[in-house]
């Protein structure tokens, strides 16, 4: 069996004013190329989970962590946030919070510009990405004017056009 993409080992996290962990000894390997659901009721850590495999806990969000996160082998509590960015994308519950550009291109095509990927790269990838999940043809219209479902598909194109080898969806049957 190859390396895990992802390995999470006795995963614990409780947020600096919880009186009670919002993870408990979370344990899992994820394969490449495997998809794995993780379900329960509102508030049974779900999102947290999201936010401690995708680096925003503990770079962004501080509070009791224990347990190792590793992405392709690597502690996620050495790697930068940059560099975790370049590999992995999260469509967070409220797709509408991470959209703010103008269209919807310029949503799909705002980081690969920011890594300055040559300008006829990121018309295929933005192009590719933007068919793969069924809203190519409204890539000139506002992300504004966007249904929740339709936001959170701009927001897996943008992962899917920057190349992540992992995407965390938040709640991807919401909307």
């Amino acid at each position: 069996m190859s390396l895990p993409i992802l390995s999470v080992k006795e995963l614990s996290f409780q947020y600096g004013t919880g009186k009670a962990p919002a993870l408990k000894e979370i344990s899992f390997d994820m394969q490449p190329g495997e998809f794995i659901c993780i379900t329960g009721a509102s508030g049974a850590g779900k999102t947290t989970l999201a936010l401690t495999i995708s680096g925003v806990i503990p770079h962004l969000i501080h509070g009791q962590l224990s347990g190792t996160v590793l992405f392709r082998g690597k502690p996620m509590t050495e790697l930068a946030l940059s560099d975790i960015a370049r590999s992995l994308g999260i469509v967070l519950q409220d797709p509408e919070s991470q959209l703010f550009n103008l269209t919807v291109y310029e949503e799909v095509t705002f980081g690969l510009q920011n890594l300055k990927v040559p300008p006829d790269q990121v018309r295929a990838r933005a192009e590719e990405a933007l068919k793969a999940v069924g809203m190519f043809e409204y890539r000139d219209q506002s992300s504004a004017a966007l249904s929740g479902g339709q936001k959170q598909r701009v927001a897996i194109a943008r992962g899917l056009a920057l190349g992540s080898q992992l995407l965390i969806l938040d709640e991807p049957t919401s909307e």
